[in-house]
């Protein structure tokens, strides 16, 4: 069994290790540091439930004209700095609601938007496929919901 200093030093030990494992995931470690520019519009969808960090970081990183949706679960954008040209949907997660099939006629919507000379950044973490949801066509989102 360990006890008292041998469990504080392997408490410590775990969470530098845990700390280390998700800053080597995270969206500023693992997105490119330069996004180059559209000649056009650019448009960022970014869904899942590091979404808002993920547009936080392209934001940093592009500039340009650009037009941005976040579609992450709900609770996940709390504390973050608003910005104008981003628009918030927050949706059901792990189940698909309402919020949902709006967010992906929403991105649907942006990305038809898009010219020639236009570009699409999406990005996308876990969580997306009940975030961003549109069922085939004749499949309603109460059947969705059951088999999710």
């Amino acid at each position: 069994m360990i006890e008292g200093t041998q469990f504080t030093v392997l408490q410590k030990l775990m969470r530098t290790l845990f700390d280390t494992a998700v800053a080597a995931v995270s969206a500023e470690a693992v997105m490119p540091t330069q996004i180059p520019r559209a000649a056009g519009r650019t448009a960022i969808i970014a869904v899942g439930k590091a979404a808002a960090a993920m547009m936080d970081v392209a934001l940093a990183r592009c500039d340009g004209d650009i037009e941005g949706l976040v579609v992450t679960r709900y609770g996940h954008v709390l504390g973050r700095a608003q910005d104008p040209r981003v628009e918030i949907i927050e949706a059901g997660h792990p189940v698909p609601d309402e919020n949902s099939l709006r967010a992906a006629r929403r991105a649907l919507d942006m990305a038809h938007a898009l010219g020639p000379r236009d570009r699409l950044l999406f990005l996308l973490s876990g969580g997306g496929s009940a975030l961003l949801a549109a069922p085939a066509e004749g499949v309603t989102l109460h059947e969705q919901q059951d088999i999710t």
